[in-house]
């Protein structure tokens, strides 16, 4: 039960970054958010990019955590919660980052420094 805390705690840490990041009050830098080229070619690309991935790192989060707290009311269950957690996390991620690189693209007319 520990893991999964610890995975949910994460997976809102990673969706507060998506959410500061897209409503500009966690700039580009070279620690936090999505650090690929499409978004970092402007700061207008790093929110647009942001924002797209927004829903997807949330809804993440969101199941993560309740796969904790189910985890938390019946622990007798036979499902991984920490193995399923990671997996829903990454997909959230990877979907997150795939719609983020879209956007800043599509934003930054194709262009990427």
């Amino acid at each position: 039960m520990v893991g999964a805390s610890l995975l949910a705690v994460a997976a809102v840490a990673v969706a507060a970054v998506a959410v500061l990041a897209a409503t500009g009050r966690l700039r580009r830098n070279s620690v936090a958010g999505i650090r690929i080229p499409s978004l970092y070619a402007s700061d207008a690309a790093w929110r647009t990019g942001h924002r797209a991935a927004v829903l997807p790192t949330v809804v993440a989060a969101v199941i993560c955590v309740a796969l904790t707290v189910v985890e938390f009311a019946d622990p007798d269950l036979d499902v991984p919660g920490a193995i399923l957690q990671t997996v829903v996390l990454l997909l959230g991620v990877l979907v997150g980052t795939a719609l983020a690189s879209r956007a800043a693209r599509k934003q930054s007319g194709g262009r990427v420094s």
